[in-house]
C-alpha cells in the first residue's frame, strides 16, 4: 500500500510541475511522467484488488510568476522511471547536471 501511495505522490509533483512549467517541452515530459506513474497505480491497485484511483485534477494553468520557482529534488528512483529516455532524462538522478 505504501508504494501505490508514493506512486500517487510522484504523480501528482509532476502534475504540479506540469501545470507550473512554461517551457511546452519539459512541460510535456512532467505530464508524461505524471501519466505514467498513475499508470503504475492503477495496474498495481488491480492487481492486490484495490478500488481504482481517482482522476487527476483539472487545474488552471497558473500565470507566469516574476519569482524564482524552486526545483524538486527527485530520487533517483522516480529519476530512472520508465519514459525518462524520451524526455531526455535517462539515467538522471537528484542533483545530477543535465546533459
Amino acid at each position: 500500500m505504501k508504494l501505490l501511495t508514493e506512486y500517487v505522490e510522484h504523480a501528482l509533483t509532476f502534475e504540479r510541475l506540469a501545470a507550473e512549467e512554461t517551457n511546452p517541452a519539459l512541460r510535456k515530459c512532467f505530464e508524461m511522467q505524471a501519466v505514467a506513474y498513475r499508470k503504475l497505480v492503477s495496474e498495481r491497485a488491480a492487481r492486490y484488488d484495490l478500488p481504482p484511483p481517482s482522476p487527476p485534477p483539472v487545474r488552471a494553468r497558473p500565470q507566469a510568476s516574476t519569482q524564482p520557482r524552486a526545483r524538486v529534488a527527485l530520487s533517483k528512483q522516480s529519476a530512472d522511471f520508465p519514459g525518462n529516455e524520451a524526455c531526455g532524462m535517462a539515467g538522471m538522478s537528484a542533483g545530477s547536471a543535465a546533459p
